[in-house]
């Protein structure tokens, strides 16, 4: 199956990229994965799941909270999936990944930090999301982005080879 959507934030169409966001992890904790890829220049621990109407119970251990992109990282990694995260090696980074290694010890998790990085990505099994938006809450609520979300099997396979070659050496 392929599906692509460009996706422009902020006026005339008023879309929310963390809607975008939350739709796809929300699909990974359904069907998580054999692996998952953030890959951002620029990242904050932001909420990505609102849980707080109790919308998501049975996907989120019965948790009625809002959920941050590190804790839900790290519940897709405790159901399985091998999370690997590429950053930018910037101070403004450090608060987000210092809290997801707290919660990943002895998990399947990979981090590369580069001081070059302006890429911007996240990728599951069959889904990518690419553009213009880093993973912070101006990224995602205020700055005016352009996103595309794809399922393509083909054109994520792709991707997912050019990662592990990029950052693995594989």
């Amino acid at each position: 199956m392929k599906l692509a959507r460009a996706i422009r934030s902020r006026p005339p169409n008023g879309l929310a990229l963390g809607d975008v966001v939350t739709s796809a992890l929300v699909s990974e904790l359904i069907r998580p994965s054999k692996e998952l890829w953030l890959v951002s220049g620029w990242v904050s621990d932001i909420t990505v799941i609102d849980n707080s109407q109790g919308d998501y119970d049975d996907l989120l251990e019965g948790r009625t909270a809002a959920w941050s992109l590190s804790e839900t990282l790290a519940l897709l990694s405790r159901r399985g999936v091998a999370l690997r995260v590429a950053l930018r090696d910037e101070p403004h980074n450090k608060t987000f990944y210092t809290r997801l290694q707290r919660q990943l010890r002895d998990r399947d998790f990979t981090i590369h930090l580069n001081p070059d990085l302006h890429e911007k990505l996240m990728c599951g099994s069959n889904w990518l999301i690419t553009g213009s938006m880093n993973f912070t809450l101006n990224g995602m609520e205020r700055n005016e982005e352009n996103v595309v979300f794809q399922v393509d099997d083909v054109a994520v396979a792709q991707q997912l080879v050019e990662l592990h070659q990029r950052w693995d050496g594989s």
